[in-house]
């Protein structure tokens, strides 16, 4: 509930930045999003050709390497912050 009273308030606040997290946001930080494949094994013979585990430390030091540039290429809006030490390094 404070989270959410947080969030509120930051998405209320005059004269701010528009806040990262939003309202919706909140609600969904709990969920377990576990995933099943069987289906699509069963039904197509379909099997990931990655994995997480494997390919989520890639992403992170991608990330950490050019920050501006792995936003752009994932079709994100990066933060503020991100534009910010972009002009810093400058």
């Amino acid at each position: 509930m404070v989270a959410k009273a947080g969030a509120w308030f930051q998405d209320h606040m005059p004269f701010a930045e528009e806040p990262f997290i939003k309202l919706w946001m909140v609600d969904l930080a709990d969920d377990h999003y576990e995933m099943d494949i069987t289906r699509a094994v069963d039904a197509l013979g379909w099997h990931p050709s990655r994995s997480l585990r494997e390919t989520l430390p890639a992403m992170v030091a991608a990330l950490r390497r050019d920050t501006s540039t792995w936003y752009r290429d994932n079709g994100l809006t990066p933060p503020s912050w991100v534009e910010n030490e972009t002009t810093s390094q400058a």
